[in-house]
């Protein structure tokens, strides 16, 4: 038997390192690869499909804050609030806020001379939408015509269809504690006191000699005791 020296070879595949560039297929779930720099990135390219949820994603914060940044605005999330902040002026803010009593929202607005003031909608109910928004000094909560017009440089409040034709306010106060009910047409309807029906007008007082009709009368209630209220003939 002979003996001698040689060489032993091993061809051993080292394990590479994880990193780029990745195969398009390395990625899923709210990730894909970028098809140029082979990266993983979140999302994928507008248009695209490949970072699609396969499952249900949830990212607990812990505490701390989640910001998404440009050079105008900053959208966050944190604890109890969701908010986009105007990061240039810091005056046009959206913010929705909660605790455990209330939830606000909040809209900051810095418009300038001449800007149109915006819409806020609330709510659509039976086709029909309705917003806030301002006109002149009036702050208005919209239907399909005003419902609510406050007009803080006249210390006026309105309450009714105020756009229609005939200025039909069902409720408006002024600056001179004036109470005007139903301005148009319509009176005042109040629940019955007593055995009486019907709608109320109210006018300037006139003067004059009037015969009062003894027959029928209006129904009050004073103090929790009916009077009786006669009328002219």
């Amino acid at each position: 038997m002979s003996y001698g020296q040689g060489n032993i070879i091993f061809n051993i595949n080292p394990t590479p390192i994880p990193g780029p560039p990745f195969s398009l297929n390395s990625a899923d779930n709210g990730l894909s690869v970028d098809p140029i720099t082979k990266r993983i990135v979140l999302g994928n390219d507008t248009g695209g499909s490949a970072a699609g949820l396969l499952s249900s994603r949830e990212i607990p914060t812990n505490g701390f804050p989640i910001f998404f940044l440009d050079a105008v605005s900053t959208a966050q999330i944190q604890s109890g609030l969701i908010g986009v902040l105007d990061t240039a002026t810091n005056n046009n803010n959206i913010s929705i806020a909660a605790d455990n009593t209330m939830a606000s929202l909040s809209i900051q607005t810095d418009l300038g001379t001449g800007s149109t003031p915006p819409t806020i909608q609330l709510a659509q109910i039976g086709g029909t939408s309705y917003s806030i928004d301002s006109s002149g000094n009036s702050f208005r909560v919209r239907g399909t015509s005003n419902l609510l017009r406050l007009d803080t440089a006249n210390n006026l409040y309105e309450l009714g269809d105020i756009d229609a034709v005939g200025n039909n306010t069902i409720l408006q106060v002024d600056d001179t504690n004036n109470i005007i009910i139903a301005k148009a047409t319509n009176g005042i309807r109040t629940n019955d006191p007593g055995s009486g029906t019907g709608d109320i007008l109210m006018g300037s007082m006139v003067v004059g000699v009037v015969v009062l009709d003894a027959t029928q009368y209006w129904e009050v209630k004073v103090n929790g005791v009916i009077k009786k209220v006669l009328v002219a003939a």
